[in-house]
C-alpha cells in the first residue's frame, strides 16, 4: 500500500517540500476470498492532533480513510464499504491476460483547495455499505465459549518482511478443507 505524495507550497506559491507519508492499515479475509481492508493515511504536513484528535472529535481524525471489502464475482471484484468524503478514490482490477477494468471512480465531494478541511471528517458509503462488514464480524470462532467472534486483524507490512496472517479457529466438528 503506498500514499502519494504532499507538496509544501513556496511562499510564491511554486512548489518546496515534499514529504510521503507511510499509511496504517489492516487486512482480513474471508472463507469467500472477500478481502476487507481498513486503512488511513495522513498528510505528512498535518500536525498530530489532525490524526489524533481529542474529544469529542477523537472518532474523526482528519485522515483519508476507508473500511472497504473487496468481493471476488464471475464479473470481477465488487468494492463496498464507506470512505471519507476526500480525496478521491479509484479502484482497478488488471487480469492474467493483461486486460483491466475500472471498478469504482468515487471522485471527491470537494476537489479543490477547501476539500480536506470540510470533508475529511465527512463519510459515505459505497455499494452495499456497512453491510459488507458481517462476515468479517462475525467470521471467527472462540472455541473456548463456542461463539462467534470478528475475523483476525493482520497488518499490512513490506515485501521484505511480509506478515503473518493468524489462523481462525473453527467450530466445533468443522474441518477447514
Amino acid at each position: 500500500m503506498r500514499q502519494n505524495p504532499s507538496v509544501e507550497l513556496t511562499p510564491d506559491g511554486g512548489p518546496g517540500q515534499v514529504k510521503v507519508g507511510i499509511p496504517e492499515a489492516l487486512v482480513q479475509q474471508a472463507d469467500d476470498g472477500a478481502v476487507r481492508i481498513k486503512y488511513e493515511a495522513a498528510n505528512p504536513f498535518a500536525p498530530d492532533i489532525a490524526k489524533d484528535p481529542p474529544w469529542p472529535m477523537a472518532n474523526d481524525p482528519w485522515t483519508g480513510n476507508s473500511d472497504l471489502v473487496f468481493t471476488p464475482g464471475a464479473d470481477g471484484v465488487r468494492v463496498d464499504g464507506t470512505r471519507t468524503d476526500y480525496p478521491s478514490m479509484a479502484v482497478y482490477q488488471d487480469f492474467p491476460d493483461g486486460s483491466s477494468r475500472t471498478v469504482l471512480i468515487d471522485p471527491a465531494t470537494a476537489g479543490n483547495s477547501s476539500g480536506p478541511m470540510v470533508n475529511l471528517p465527512q463519510h459515505h458509503e459505497i455499494g452495499s455499505g456497512g453491510e459488507a462488514f458481517a462476515p468479517f464480524d462475525t467470521g471467527g470462532w472462540n472455541p473456548d465459549c463456542d461463539v462467534r467472534i470478528p475475523l483476525p486483524w493482520t497488518e499490512f507490512g513490506f515485501t521484505a518482511d511480509p506478515p503473518l496472517v493468524p489462523s481462525t479457529p473453527s467450530p466445533p466438528g468443522v474441518t477447514p478443507v
